[in-house]
C-alpha cells in the first residue's frame, strides 16, 4: 500500500509542474482616461439664489443628508484649524495659491484693513509689505474700487494710519543772539522763532473775523427774531379771528345797570351767593364742608349741543357755578349758561388742534387752556381776548393752577416734562422744570394746600415734589401700578382718586406720606386707553366716573359699593362733575359731542 501510495502521489506532482500557456485578448491602455468627478465627489451642494421664490431643484433625501454632513464636516475642520477665523472649508487649494489659516487680534486686522483704504498698501502676516493693485492695469485698479495712489513715502517708512504724520526733519530756528555785549538785543536762550511774529499776526487776524462773523451772526438771529414777533404781531391786527371769540348772546355783554354778562343773575338771593361761596372754598374743619346732603342722580334732563367733536374737558365757574365751560376737540372752547336760557354765550377760537384742559383762574375772569397745537393761552373771560400765548414745543396734557399764586400755573407735557409758567413773567420761557419722568408726562395735581405737587406719567411712576423746587420728594413705583392718564382730589384736600389703566381707581393720600390707600379700590367699569376724569360729589360721599362705553357709574366712598351706572353717551363718557350748589345735578361730557345734564 505505500507504495502505491508513494507511485500515485508522485505522478500528479509531475503532472501540476507542467507549465500552460494562455493566450489573452490584447488591451488598449490609455494614460489620461476619462474620469467621472462627480461620482467620485459624491452629491454636490445645492445653491439656491436668495433673490428667487421658489426651488426649481427636485434634491433626493440622500443629496440633501449629504450636503448637510460635508457643512458640518468643513465647519468642524475649519474651527479645528482656525479658530474664531475665516472659515475655507476643506479644498483650500485655489488658482492664485494655497490659503493659511493664520490668528490676528481684532487691532492689527483694523490697522491693516485702514491703512490699505487710506494710503494703498498693508503688511502681511509673515512681514511683507503688499500694495494695492500689484500687476493690475489702471481700469482693472479703477473696477476693483482699489485707491488711485499710493502713498509712497508712508510705503517707504511702514507707517500705518494709526501712526500720525510723518516727522518734519526742519524744525524751526530760532532768533539767536548770545553776544552779552549786545545789551539791546541779547536773547540768548529766550530767544523766539523765526516767523513768530508773522504766526501771531496771522493768528490774531483770523481771531478778528471769527469774532467778527459771530458778531455778524448774533446780529442777523436777533434782527430775524424782532422781524417774526412783528410779523405775529401784525397778524394778530389783520386776521383777529384766530385768535378771538364771538358773542352767541342776544343781550349785549354789558347791560344797562353796566353789569358783565359773567355775573351771577339777580334772581339769586344773598343767602345762596354766601352758601355756595361757602362750599366752594377750602375750609380746614371736615364737618363744616360736609353741610349738605347729596343724592344721586336717576334721568337725564337736559343737552348741550354745539361742539363739532368730542368734548374733553368741563368746568363749573368758581363759586357760584351759574356759568358752563367745556373743552372741545374741534379746537373751540365754550361758556354755557346754566341756569336760564342754558345757551351758548361764548365761543373761543384760539387754538389750532383739540383743546384738552381749561381752568379758570381766581374768581374766574381769566382762565388757561392747553391744546394738541404745543400751545397754552392765557384768556381774558369777559372780552375772549389772548393775553399771553406760551409755546411748550410739545403736545399739553392736563393744567393745574396754583391756589394761592393765582399768576402760576403749571402743565404735564408731552416731552416727559412738566412746565411752571408765570403769567407775569416776561419771557415765554418756563420758570421751572420738572423733569424726571421717562415718558409723556399725564398729570400734574397741586395739593397739600399749594406746597406739594403731584405728576403721573406713563412710566407708571408718580413723583411729588416740592411747589418750585425740581428735585423729587417721593417716589411711587408699585410692582403692580399701571399708568395714571386723570386725578381729582376729594372735596377733603386728603385724598386723591386716580384713574389706572387695569380697570381700576385707586386712592392715594394728598398729603404727608402719600401713601396707597389699599382698602379703598373702585372696578366694575371699562377704561383702558381712555383718560376719563373721576368725580366726587359737594359732600364727598360719592365716586363717580364714566367708561368706554358711555355709561356713568356711582360708588360709595366709604365702603366702595357699585350704587349705580347710568348710560350717558354714544361713545367714551370723558369727563363729569357734580354741581357744587344742587344737590343732585350731574353734568357729563362724552365724545360724541354732547354735555348732558342729570338729576
Amino acid at each position: 500500500m505505500l507504495s502505491g501510495y508513494d507511485s500515485d502521489n508522485g505522478s500528479d506532482t509531475a503532472e501540476r509542474k507542467k507549465p500552460v500557456r494562455v493566450q489573452l485578448p490584447h488591451m488598449q491602455s490609455l494614460v489620461a482616461p476619462d474620469v467621472n468627478i462627480d461620482s467620485m465627489l459624491g452629491p454636490q451642494r445645492i445653491e439656491v439664489d436668495s433673490k428667487t421664490n421658489a426651488l426649481m431643484t427636485n434634491p433626493t433625501a440622500r443629496d440633501l443628508e449629504h450636503t448637510i454632513t460635508v457643512m458640518q464636516k468643513e465647519d468642524k475642520n475649519s474651527r479645528r484649524e482656525g479658530g474664531a477665523g475665516i472659515h475655507f472649508g476643506r479644498n483650500r487649494t485655489f488658482a492664485g495659491g494655497r490659503v493659511e489659516a493664520t490668528h490676528m487680534s481684532n487691532f492689527n486686522f483694523d490697522r491693516q484693513y485702514n491703512t490699505f483704504q487710506s494710503f494703498g498698501f498693508a503688511e502681511a502676516p509673515d512681514g511683507r509689505l503688499v500694495k494695492a493693485g500689484q500687476g493690475l492695469t489702471k481700469r482693472e485698479r479703477e473696477m476693483e474700487g482699489l485707491v488711485a495712489k499710493v502713498d509712497e513715502e508712508r510705503l517707504k517708512s511702514g507707517m500705518g494710519v494709526f501712526a500720525g504724520g510723518l516727522k518734519n526733519d526742519e524744525s524751526r530756528k530760532r532768533l539767536r543772539n548770545s553776544d552779552p555785549a549786545d545789551v539791546d538785543d541779547f536773547q540768548g536762550p529766550w530767544a523766539g522763532f523765526e516767523g513768530e511774529a508773522e504766526a501771531f499776526e496771522r493768528h490774531q487776524a483770523e481771531q478778528k473775523e471769527r469774532t467778527d462773523a459771530e458778531e455778524t451772526k448774533k446780529k442777523e438771529a436777533e434782527e430775524a427774531e424782532e422781524k417774526k414777533k412783528e410779523e405775529l404781531a401784525e397778524k394778530d391786527e389783520k386776521d383777529p379771528g384766530s385768535t378771538t371769540s364771538q358773542w352767541h348772546g342776544s343781550k349785549p355783554k354789558v347791560d344797562y345797570q353796566g353789569r358783565s354778562w359773567m355775573e351771577c343773575p339777580p334772581q339769586q338771593t344773598k343767602k345762596q351767593q354766601r352758601i355756595q361761596a361757602r362750599q366752594m372754598e377750602y375750609i380746614e374743619d371736615e364737618d363744616d364742608y360736609r353741610n349738605k346732603t347729596c343724592y344721586l342722580p336717576k334721568k337725564w334732563i337736559h343737552t348741550w349741543e354745539g361742539h363739532t367733536q368730542g368734548v374733553q374737558a368741563i368746568r363749573f365757574f368758581p363759586k357760584t357755578a351759574h356759568l358752563l365751560m367745556s373743552a372741545g376737540l374741534d379746537g373751540t372752547v365754550k361758556i354755557w349758561d346754566y341756569y336760564n336760557t342754558r345757551s351758548c354765550r361764548i365761543t373761543y377760537t384760539g387754538h389750532e388742534k383739540g383743546v384738552r384742559d381749561v381752568q379758570f383762574i381766581g374768581d374766574g375772569t381769566k382762565f388757561v387752556s392747553c391744546s394738541y397745537d404745543h400751545h397754552v393761552n392765557y384768556w381774558d373771560t369777559e372780552t375772549g381776548k389772548i393775553i399771553r400765548k406760551f409755546d411748550l414745543g410739545s403736545s399739553c396734557y392736563n393744567l393745574a393752577v396754583h391756589p394761592t399764586e393765582l399768576n402760576s400755573f403749571v402743565v404735564a407735557c408731552h416731552d416727559k416734562k412738566a412746565a411752571q409758567f408765570d403769567v407775569n413773567s416776561p419771557g415765554d420761557e418756563p420758570t421751572q422744570l420738572y423733569k424726571d419722568h421717562l415718558r409723556a408726562v399725564n398729570t400734574v395735581t397741586i395739593c397739600d394746600d399749594g406746597k406739594r405737587l403731584v405728576t403721573t406719567s406713563d412710566d407708571r411712576k408718580m413723583f411729588v415734589w416740592h411747589w418750585g423746587i425740581p428735585v423729587v420728594d417721593k417716589y411711587i413705583a408699585e410692582p403692580g401700578m399701571s399708568s395714571i392718564p386723570a386725578v381729582t382730589v376729594h372735596p377733603s384736600q386728603k385724598f386723591m382718586a386716580c384713574q389706572s389703566m387695569n380697570n381700576q381707581i385707586v386712592v392715594y393720600q394728598a398729603y404727608g406720606g402719600f401713601k396707597l390707600q389699599g382698602r379703598k379700590r373702585f372696578s366694575g367699569f371699562n377704561n383702558t386707553g381712555y383718560a376719563i376724569e373721576p368725580g366726587f360729589s359737594a359732600d364727598g360721599r360719592y365716586l363717580m366716573s364714566g367708561d368706554g362705553d358711555g355709561r356713568l357709574h356711582f360708588w360709595d366712598w366709604k365702603s366702595c359699593k357699585l350704587y349705580r351706572t347710568l348710560k350717558a353717551h354714544d361713545g367714551c363718557c370723558i369727563s363729569c362733575l357734580w354741581h357744587p350748589n344742587q344737590a343732585s345735578r350731574v353734568v357729563t361730557a362724552g365724545w360724541d359731542g354732547k354735555i348732558k345734564l342729570w338729576d
